[in-house]
């Protein structure tokens, strides 16, 4: 329904986030049901260290398409990230 081309790309960009986030999060859980254990709140501020780098980043890069880059990249190392979680679940 909506007209801008610009308003239309976020929303699809925050659908996706969500998507990835929840079936991340299902898939972790999943992991600590089948090895019995409950995770375990880490202590620091990695995760909004994270989100601050990624909204500076973000903010300073002008280009749709170079935004859209950084974002897939972003979401890249996201992934890399929980795929050594989920090694780390398997090896234990």
């Amino acid at each position: 329904m909506v007209k801008d081309n610009d308003i239309k790309e976020e929303a699809l960009e925050a659908r996706v986030w969500v998507f990835i986030s929840n079936k991340i999060n299902d898939t972790l859980n999943q992991c600590f049901k089948v090895i019995g254990e409950k995770p375990v709140k880490l202590p620091g501020r990695l995760a909004d260290v994270l989100m601050e780098d990624f909204r500076k980043g973000l903010n300073e890069i002008q280009s749709p398409e170079a935004r859209h880059l950084f974002i897939l990249a972003k979401i890249s190392h996201l992934i890399h990230l929980r795929i050594g979680e989920y090694v780390a679940l398997i090896a234990l």
